[in-house]
């Protein structure tokens, strides 16, 4: 996933800002599943990381700023912090939903597995 997020990034010549937050995108993403090969990734499993998302804090205390995901959901309800915005978690998914499309118009990416044939998020 890391792979594609850079090729994307280069492709669409992202700039600095916008890199960041697809990596941002890709670390969580990795964080709650994994780093699955693509030709493996359902529906589903964008369908959990989405209603995952929902929950991650809007802002992180700095004790806060390097746990993994699942922790970090649960630090934010622990002391009952704001969750992130619609917006935020929609650029979450629409990072995911560009990158696995992007995989299958450049069918030569390979993943550990195989060829991306089509999106697994349509």
């Amino acid at each position: 996933m890391r792979t594609l997020a850079e090729a994307f990034a280069r492709a669409k010549s992202y700039t600095v800002q916008n890199t960041e937050a697809l990596n941002y995108t890709v670390r969580r993403w990795i964080e709650f599943h994994g780093d699955v090969p693509l030709t493996k990734l359902t529906r589903l499993h964008l369908s959990e990381f989405d209603a995952a998302a929902a929950d991650l804090p809007s802002t992180f205390p700095k004790a806060e700023k390097a746990l993994p995901m699942r922790e970090a959901i649960a630090a934010r309800a622990a002391r009952d912090g704001a969750q992130i915005s619609f917006k935020t978690r929609t650029r979450l998914v629409t990072h995911l939903k560009a990158m696995a499309a992007f995989a299958c118009a450049k069918g030569a990416l390979l993943s550990k597995s195989g060829y991306v044939r089509s999106s697994p998020f349509p």
